[in-house]
């Protein structure tokens, strides 16, 4: 009970909740950036090295956040004996969360019904012109759908983050982790609130407001005016 009256014992606790929060967002939001960039199915072996190089990263990454909060507290880390006692608990948490990610995605990739052989072992062209193509691919709930330019929609079968590495990144962004944009789609965009992007649509859009991510607003606008006006609406096709 002493323990509760004594100072030092709320500020450790507040020190090891913000440093949990900062660690738990970093493993996520790199893990996801390389979930983009080397897809499990499609680079496995990379993703494995990658993973374990994350492992390493955290751990560095945890040391020094340890010793700002110990320098906040006017102390050292080394005085403080965290490699004799926290370290250990550190690598365990960190590796612990690590394995679970990485026994998560082997799992969902063993599970995954796109692992069933199709003609020729290639998956279906996705269509980029035409009323056929994808106007918006986005998630709702555990699900995800596209709708069509001809306006109808329909369930997808596949992950946004593999959907993405199969289209033209000159027609389609990746918005947020649940929308996928073809750039025909979009009349204009509007500044919404701290750097968040609201799109304007060329067809109605029903579901929710579009709004382009933070940290991805910069990229957005680049590709935005890179791509410029797409000539044609992909629904005037033959």
């Amino acid at each position: 009970m002493d323990m509760l009256h004594n100072y030092g014992f709320y500020l450790s606790c507040i020190g090891s909740i913000i440093i949990a929060i900062l660690m738990s967002e970093f493993i996520t939001q790199v893990s996801y950036y390389f979930d983009l960039r080397y897809p499990w199915r499609m680079a496995i072996k990379k993703r494995l090295l990658i993973q374990g190089i994350l492992v390493f990263l955290s751990i560095c990454l945890a040391v020094m956040l340890a010793t700002f909060y110990f320098m906040v507290r006017d102390t050292s880390i080394l005085v403080a004996n965290y490699f004799k006692y926290d370290f250990t608990v550190v690598i365990f948490l960190v590796a612990l969360v690590h394995a679970y990610y990485l026994i998560l995605n082997l799992l969902k990739l063993k599970n995954s019904p796109l692992r069933r052989n199709l003609a020729n072992n290639k998956p279906a062209p996705i269509p980029i012109t035409g009323p056929e193509a994808p106007a918006v691919i986005f998630s709702d709930g555990k699900s995800n759908f596209v709708l069509k330019f001809g306006g109808e929609k329909v369930q997808w079968d596949k992950t946004l983050e593999l959907t993405i590495n199969e289209l033209p990144n000159e027609h389609y962004f990746l918005i947020s982790r649940l929308e996928i944009v073809h750039r025909a789609a979009i009349s204009h965009y509007e500044n919404h609130s701290s750097n968040i992007l609201q799109l304007k649509l060329c067809l109605e859009f029903k579901e929710r407001a579009l709004m382009v991510a933070q940290r991805r607003s910069k990229d957005f606008k680049e590709w935005f005016e890179r791509v410029g006006d797409l000539k044609g609406r992909p629904d005037e096709g033959d």
